[in-house]
């Protein structure tokens, strides 16, 4: 649809030519001086409905860019709260007290209760621009990034299949008098629910080491991709902490 101001442009200039037209008839006498009137005033309004329009346009393309750096922004949050999922599980938890190296892992290991964690979410459809440029690189940078989320998402997952196998055979475990907790009595008496904890266990530790390094990689992907849409443009730096050694 056209803009309102290319609507009134052409309004304008019918309107001029239509008043040209009527002058020039009544004053046929001094057609001259107002064909050169009318050409100049014609002139005039062209060079100020030109001018309006490309202000309109320029503020349009920087009202598009601006969404477009701040979906970018916000993106680049996510991946950053995502960080800090990550390695707040693997500091409070896979790596609390030496749990990671632990024989009795499986069970000593704690973990979120199920309901704590919150799913993360991009927002894809104003990081759709990454498809229209030229090259693999943007593409590239949304697919990974859906394949980031897709990380996130399983580990939520596992996070809650983990504490509800846990819970369960712990309760099975102290209904038992008296209780029998050590890994080769859990082992012995509960010989299904402990594989399943410890296979879960497993798979929490790894979905956690790789999301720690997924988001670091992702994150300087996505700058590299931002700067090639958008050279010299300054976008949310995430710092990522200092990992323990394992």
């Amino acid at each position: 649809m056209p803009s309102k101001i290319n609507v009134l442009f052409v309004v304008a200039i019918f309107a001029a030519l239509l008043f040209a037209g009527v002058l020039v008839y009544s004053h046929n006498d001094k057609y001259v001086e107002l064909i050169v009137t009318i050409f100049a005033t014609f002139v005039a309004a062209w060079a100020g409905g030109w001018a309006a329009f490309n202000a309109e346009r320029k503020t349009r393309e920087e009202a598009e860019r601006n969404a477009r750096i701040s979906a970018a922004n916000k993106a680049l949050f996510a991946i950053a709260t995502m960080f800090n999922v990550f390695d707040n599980l693997r500091r409070f938890y896979i790596d609390h007290e030496g749990a990671r190296q632990s024989e009795d892992r499986a069970f000593l290991m704690d973990s979120p209760q199920p309901g704590m964690m919150q799913p993360l979410h991009f927002d894809y459809d104003s990081l759709n621009y990454l498809l229209d440029q030229d090259g693999e690189l943007c593409s590239m940078a949304l697919v990974e990034l859906r394949v980031l989320d897709w990380h996130h998402q399983a580990l939520l997952n596992t996070v809650e299949l983990r504490a509800t196998a846990h819970d369960d055979l712990r309760k099975a475990a102290l209904s038992r008098s008296p209780p029998r907790l050590t890994r080769h009595e859990l082992q012995a008496d509960f010989k299904a629910e402990y594989a399943k904890l410890a296979a879960l266990t497993d798979q929490f530790i790894l979905q956690v080491d790789e999301g720690i390094t997924s988001t670091q990689k992702m994150a300087n992907q996505f700058q590299i991709a931002l700067q090639s849409i958008f050279p010299g443009q300054s976008f949310l730096k995430i710092r990522f902490a200092q990992q323990s050694s394992q």
